[in-house]
Parts: structure tokens; C-alpha cells; sequence
């Protein structure tokens, strides 16, 4: 059985892969908010995580710095080759 630090982990690569994808691997390409969290929600739904479950693969992947957030709210890729 996996700990919670384990599922953030792996929540965070499939969130980071899914994000980085969707922007054809471009640092500094931007996600709008909406875009962000279809993506979000489709890995939610396909993995059956909860929702703390997502929240803590996001703060893992925020933390690894691998995706950002601007202040209004647009996500983009940090990295492109994940160095964790």
C-alpha cells in the first residue's frame, strides 16, 4: 500500500506529464485556468483519486518547481524534463 507522500508523488508526475503535453513541452508556455483544471479533473477521474489527493500532487508539484501559477492565475511548465 502506498503512503500519502508516495500518491502525492506519483498524482504530481501524471499532473506534470498531462500539463506538460498539453503545452508540447514549451517552458514558459502558458495553461489557461479553465484548460488547467479539465486537465486536473480528467486525471481525478481516470487514476480515482480524491480531491486531497490531487491537492497534495499539485503542492508536490509546485514544490518541485516543475509547474508555476502567475498571478492571475495561468499555469505554465517550469521544467520540460522532470529532474526528480
Amino acid at each position: 500500500m502506498k503512503n500519502e507522500a508516495q500518491i502525492a508523488e506519483e498524482v504530481g508526475l501524471k499532473l506534470w506529464q498531462a500539463v506538460n503535453n498539453s503545452l508540447n513541452g514549451k517552458v514558459g508556455a502558458e495553461l489557461k485556468p479553465y484548460d488547467f483544471q479539465k486537465i486536473r479533473d480528467d486525471i481525478a477521474k481516470k487514476y480515482h483519486y480524491n480531491y486531497d489527493q490531487m491537492e497534495r500532487g499539485l503542492i508536490w508539484c509546485i514544490q518541485k518547481e516543475c509547474l508555476g501559477q502567475s498571478s492571475d492565475g495561468i499555469w505554465g511548465v517550469v521544467l520540460t524534463k522532470a529532474y526528480f
